[in-house]
């Protein structure tokens, strides 16, 4: 032990060396299990949002069609948001990862393990790119176990959604519904993220699929009901008052 080490050690209370001794035996015990800890520092998340600005204010001066560059100024502003208030985002993120990680736990022995665990731990590195990649072959596995790719294209959505990628959301959450059409959850998800998008009318035609098969499964009287009509209600409300502005703005 080197020598200015080994005199701090014995500068420190038995306290102290007890509670030092056992973080390390901690340390040494979690990286032997395989466990990482979930997620990226608040200053890699920060870092992370900035690149996506610079990438999405380049796309914007490259994307001719006018609805992808809608929804890339959409992106642009939840991002700006989101680095005005990153410590409160930054914790919500992580809370939303935790989410994501505990459905992946889910297909344990229903995808290979070595590729779920390849997954997880990539999220937990806060490599959302990679991790992506890696659901892909969740994704594109044969019929006979459809259930588990519309899974994987679902966590798809969610991903690119947490990284403020709006339009691969979009493409990842209608796959997910159109495999699996009568699961609410992907139902409700492909409304939320065009209601995001602005895509109103599409997101009411999410919502009444998912008001429609949640009717079926609670009855009327069910608080998850109430809450499909809620929302539905407030898609509806948006939509009208679009429909007022265009009439104010283009009125001769």
């Amino acid at each position: 032990m080197n020598r200015a080490i080994r005199d701090w050690w014995k500068s420190q209370t038995e306290f102290t060396q007890l509670v030092l001794a056992s973080a390390v035996v901690g340390a040494v015990v979690t990286l032997a299990k395989g466990y990482l800890p979930i997620g990226m520092t608040l200053d890699e998340y920060e870092q992370a949002l900035k690149y996506r600005e610079i990438d999405v204010s380049k796309e914007l001066k490259q994307v001719p069609d006018a609805k992808d560059h809608h929804g890339l100024e959409i992106e642009l502003k939840v991002i700006q948001t989101k680095l005005q208030n990153s410590s409160k985002n930054y914790e919500e993120y992580l809370t939303r990862l935790k989410h994501r990680i505990a459905r992946l736990e889910k297909l344990r022995g229903q995808v290979p393990d070595e590729l779920l665990t390849k997954i997880i731990d990539t999220l937990k590195r806060g490599d959302s790119k990679k991790a992506d990649h890696l659901l892909k072959q969740v994704e594109i596995q044969d019929d006979s176990v459809n259930k588990v790719a519309s899974e994987g294209v679902y966590l798809r959505c969610m991903i690119a959604e947490d990284t403020i990628r709006y339009l691969e959301a979009l493409e990842h959450c209608g796959n997910a519904a159109r495999l699996a059409p009568d699961n609410t959850f992907y139902l409700y998800e492909a409304g939320i993220i065009n209601y995001k998008l602005a895509n109103f009318k599409k997101a009411i035609e999410y919502y009444e699929l998912a008001l429609a098969s949640d009717l079926k499964t609670y009855g009327e009287d069910h608080p998850v009901v109430a809450g499909d009509r809620n929302n539905l209600g407030l898609v509806w409300d948006s939509l009208v008052s679009i429909k007022k502005l265009s009439i104010t703005l283009y009125w001769p």
